[in-house]
């Protein structure tokens, strides 16, 4: 796997010699077409046997066979792989921002990937049914004939209700929406520049420089 590096016009550079990422052609490259299998079922079945013996599972969540982030094929094995992920319910995934066979990753594709991830997860949560998200007492007061505009449930909880999607980002010029891969670098530019690591706790840095030197002290003999 290898990052790419951007170009100033907003390509990704390849080193020389790499494989192509859909049939892996290139310098000391034999062809070996690559796909998923019919039975979409059958990455689920190995994390089923790890849970059944009470352990936690690792499993591959994203990541396409095409080299470009854009794209339908991109756009179909990403969500396919996003999705057989999350119904795993492994407690560790890789795999969101990689393409080119899972050899390349870039930010964009790490936002890209993360959006669909988003949309996934909140398809799949469980719906608060309660009297406030339920809002019966809105619906008869509005009644027939009359809007929601000015209710207060409705002042409270749109924001938290309606979400853009990177698709539907308004363009700055005109009636139509932004290109997602677009909005997807401006978005990883933001986060490379503002971005702070948390710094673990004090007890927990100890505890982890523990288990190094005990590694170390293992390894060394």
């Amino acid at each position: 796997m290898r990052h790419g590096r951007r170009r100033a016009d907003g390509s990704i550079g390849r080193r020389a010699g790499t494989r192509d990422g859909r049939t892996l052609s290139g310098v000391g490259a034999v062809f070996r077409p690559i796909s998923w299998p019919i039975e979409t079922h059958a990455p689920l079945t190995p994390h089923e046997l790890i849970h059944a013996f009470g352990l936690p599972a690792f499993g591959g969540a994203g990541g396409t066979d095409c080299p470009r982030a854009d794209g339908w094929q991109a756009g179909v094995e990403e969500a396919l792989g996003v999705c057989t992920g999350l119904f795993t319910k492994a407690e560790m995934s890789a795999g969101i921002g990689l393409r080119a066979t899972c050899q390349l990753s870039t930010p964009e594709s790490l936002v890209l990937d993360s959006e669909i991830y988003r949309s996934f997860a909140d398809l799949l949560r469980d719906e608060n049914v309660s009297d406030e998200s339920l809002a019966l007492d809105t619906i008869d007061q509005v009644g027939p004939g009359g809007h929601f505009l000015a209710a207060r449930h409705t002042r409270e909880h749109l924001r938290d209700s309606v979400r853009l999607g990177m698709c539907h980002l308004p363009a700055h010029d005109g009636p139509a929406y932004r290109d997602p891969l677009e909005v997807a670098r401006e978005r990883a530019d933001e986060i490379l520049g503002e971005y702070e690591p948390r710094r673990l706790p004090p007890d927990l840095r100890a505890e982890l420089a523990g288990i190094v030197a005990a590694l170390d002290a293992d390894v060394q003999g």
